[in-house]
């Protein structure tokens, strides 16, 4: 049993391309982070491989900002009191990724 669940869930993600897509989408989400980060002076640094990306902050805003974007329906993490991590499912799309990023626009101009 558990070697069929492992099997299809590698034949979904090698016969969907979502290794590629994360890739592709990884970079995609990086480059809006950046954007923002040219806006926002306190976002120190944009990391990340693929969909495993942190945003970090020159204040301890991290915690506050996780919460808020639950509020808005989404789930990112926090590490520490000035990271954030998204670790975002490998299907993501472009319109969902632009919904986050307004939607983490929104929250941080409650600290610009």
């Amino acid at each position: 049993m558990a070697c069929s669940t492992a099997y299809a869930a590698l034949s979904t993600i090698i016969n969907e391309n979502l290794s590629e897509n994360s890739a592709i989408m990884g970079e995609y989400l990086i480059s809006r982070l950046n954007q923002l980060k040219d806006e926002y002076s306190f976002i120190r640094e944009v990391r990340g491989k693929g969909l495993m990306i942190a945003l970090e902050f020159n204040t301890s805003i991290a915690v506050e900002v996780k919460l808020k974007a639950l509020e808005k329906g989404f789930l990112i993490g926090s590490v520490g009191n000035n990271i954030v991590r998204m670790l975002p499912p490998l299907i993501i799309t472009k319109e969902d990724i632009d919904l986050f990023i307004s939607a983490l626009d929104d929250i941080l101009k409650e600290y610009y």
